[in-house]
């Protein structure tokens, strides 16, 4: 071998135009001569090189590596370069994406005298199709240089969490799949704010595919925390925005290698990815989020592909878990980077492909015959070929025209119904809204309801009168109050996150129609002992028999307890609650409130417990807010009554929010729970 003619994309900002640039890098990094080749016909054109165009091209050795698409390979080999291919050892450096290899490209493919993969997924599946010799040889990644501060300045985005997916639209959306990153995104945090994450879409070429563009453009509206670059970036700002992001995402159906989840992983980003195809050789559990899937078939959704062909269908959900652990765990999520950072430099630097290049060509000596027929064809043949070739150019033409004329029809109609659509999907929003409007009405209503029957039974008390004598009926209305907590759990929605945001707090059930169910419950069953760990953290500002929205959410419930007339303990750590608490029960003397920690608390309490109300250890990513409600409710257990209830507050949040252990435990301890909505009421009774 006295040197290495690549043939590639060199003018084109495409992946494959990135491959052959950098191949040709290592190439020239262990000292081997190159000759740079580039196809400019079939690619945009967007970028500078000094390769030579193909239809002038003098190749100067006598092997070539090819770096094109199948498609390509195929015009090359019997019309575009034959000559250049005839008598040299041909190498082809293959890419492919799904486990079916078109039965096209076989014949093409089986011409050449060695195939390269840079990954183990392409290899298995061109040995299934092909019996020539194939090597892996590892795609080499520059890592950058830290950006400059003016390349970066576009990218600030006000400093906010940022997670990125790169991708060109002319490699197919329903392979790249940007589609499920905006789906993951938008479960994970379901409402925009004005400090949380974003996620940016750089995409390339979108302008040469509409529809694919409309369709992601209407999937992101409404969502101003979801951000699309629409062009092409000069390297240096490529590589800023890359470095400004805080986590990269790549829900891909396949990969032959994953180019841009390589690169990130060079610069110590964490990476969310499907744990599928190529980009397994190095996205492992140690150092990725790997989203797990199950295989579909491809079947008509993409034209690049075998209809029969499988490839992964990410599970969405499991990703938008993933994006909220990565953003609540930083921590953890830069550890992972780091580990990516090393493993990218360690296996895939210019030295290790150099090394196995060098490798291959000791140990694959050039076969006596290289190339085949179909390079070198008969020369009885060669005007048959070549008119066959000629005609073959004339209904590629014809179709491309065709293609492009009802591509424009399409187009056209589908602007004209993206206004309805638009339309359509407001006034659903509208709708939406409007009913979410009403059940806030009637929830206003029902506790306004539910506070008269307060005051009533707080006349009863004032009067003395009788406790219901047990008996059927008694046990009738247990019934009925276990019933009218099952409902009114059933209008409190249930969010996905640990963060409630102002919009959703508007949807947020009120705690006072718990509470004033149990303390029926609780009379019922004839307690009188309530031991509240967290109490009540706003002043009422208002008449208690009306409900504020800004106000009321917080419950009050140190003061209805104090007012139903049952024996109050309550403990709070922080002295303003306690203040807060202390004043509004003033009035009570059967409602004692103290300052202290809440474990500590139930640990020193003497007596028994006929309702233990938790409300405390707020709901943030640095405190154990679960593990110490099941801790307080564990230490009561030897002083909780044999009829007795317990409640928590905020479970209406992510995985049950603060009863997120106690819950299942409860279950298991033979617990009725009546209720989980924004708070949750179990119940246990004597037999």
């Amino acid at each position: 071998m006295n040197g290495i003619n690549v043939i590639g994309y060199f003018h084109s900002s495409v992946g494959l135009g990135f491959t052959a640039r950098s191949f040709r890098d290592v190439l020239r990094s262990i000292d081997i001569p190159v000759c740079s080749i580039s196809i400019r016909r079939e690619m945009i054109c967007d970028l500078a090189d000094d390769a030579e165009d193909l239809r002038k091209a003098n190749p100067e050795h006598d092997t070539n590596l090819i770096i094109v698409s199948p498609a390509s390979l195929k015009r090359l080999i019997r019309t575009d370069a034959p000559e250049i291919l005839k008598n040299r050892r041909n190498i082809f450096l293959h890419f492919w994406e799904t486990n079916e290899l078109p039965a096209e490209f076989v014949p093409a493919l089986s011409a050449m005298d060695d195939i390269w993969t840079c990954t183990g997924f392409v290899a298995e599946t061109v040995r299934k199709h092909i019996g020539i010799p194939v090597s892996s040889i590892p795609h080499l990644i520059h890592t950058p240089p830290p950006p400059k501060p003016e390349d970066l300045e576009p990218f600030r985005f006000n400093d906010r969490f940022a997670f990125l997916f790169v991708f060109d639209f002319l490699s197919g959306i329903q392979r790249k799949n940007p589609l499920a990153a905006v789906e993951a995104f938008k479960l994970a945090f379901p409402t925009p704010s004005t400090n949380g994450p974003i996620l940016v879409l750089k995409s390339a070429h979108g302008e040469k595919l509409v529809t694919d563009l409309t369709l992601l453009d209407l999937a992101i509206e409404g969502r101003p925390d979801i951000i699309h670059l629409k062009k092409v970036l000069p390297y240096p700002e490529k590589c800023a925005l890359m470095a400004r992001a805080d986590t990269y995402v790549s829900l891909h159906r396949a990969e032959g290698l994953g180019l841009t989840i390589l690169e990130a992983m060079s610069i110590g980003k964490p990476c969310i990815v499907t744990n599928y195809s190529g980009s397994t050789d190095f996205a492992t559990p140690d150092n990725a989020y790997l989203c797990p899937y199950e295989m579909v078939k491809v079947g008509h959704r993409s034209v690049h592909y075998d209809a029969r062909a499988v490839w992964a269908e990410p599970d969405v959900r499991e990703a938008a878990r993933l994006m909220q652990h990565v953003f609540y765990s930083q921590e953890e999520a830069i550890e992972k980077g780091r580990l990516a950072k090393q493993k990218v430099t360690e296996g895939y630097s210019a030295e290790a492909a150099g090394r196995a290049i060098q490798r291959f060509f000791e140990e694959s000596p050039r076969r006596d015959n290289p190339g085949c027929e179909l390079i070198a064809p008969r020369t009885d043949a060669n005007q048959q070929l070549k008119e066959a070739a000629k005609l073959e150019r004339k209904a590629d033409k014809a179709f491309r025209r065709f293609f492009r004329r009802a591509h424009e029809r399409i187009n056209l109609q589908f602007r004209r119904h993206r206004r309805a659509i638009s339309s359509a999907l407001k006034i659903q929003k509208e709708n939406k809204l409007e009913i979410q409007t009403q059940i806030r009405e009637l929830r206003a209503i029902v506790y306004r309801l539910q506070t008269i029957n307060e005051l009533l039974l707080a006349e009863r008390d004032q009067t003395r009168e009788p406790p219901p004598e047990s008996g059927d009926s008694n046990l009738e209305a247990l019934e009925a109050l276990q019933s009218l907590v099952r409902e009114i759990a059933k209008l409190d929605p249930i969010f996905s996150v640990t963060t409630i945001t102002k919009s959703q707090g508007d949807l947020r059930g009120f705690p006072r129609a718990y509470i004033s169910c149990t303390i029926d419950l609780l009379r019922l069953l004839g307690g009188s002992t309530v031991v509240e760990i967290g109490c009540m953290r706003r002043p009422i500002d208002h008449p208690v028999d009306e409900l504020d929205r800004a106000c009321c959410l917080d419950g009050h419930s140190t003061f209805f307890w104090a007012r139903s007339g049952l024996n109050v303990h309550s403990v709070d750590i922080d002295e303003d609650a306690v203040k807060v608490a202390t004043d509004a029960t003033k009035d009570f003397p059967n409602a004692v409130v103290s300052c202290g920690d809440g474990i500590e608390f139930i640990r020193q309490f003497e007596g028994t417990i006929d309702l233990l109300f938790l409300d405390a250890w707020d709901v943030y990513p640095d405190i154990p807010f679960a593990e110490k409600h099941l801790e307080a409710w564990q230490l009561a257990k030897e002083k909780l009554t044999p009829s007795h209830i317990i409640q928590i507050d905020d479970t209406d949040i992510a995985n049950g929010g603060k009863g997120a252990l106690l819950i299942p435990e409860l279950v298991k301890n033979g617990y009725e729970i009546l209720a989980q909505g924004r708070q949750t009421v179990a119940v246990k009774l004597s037999s």
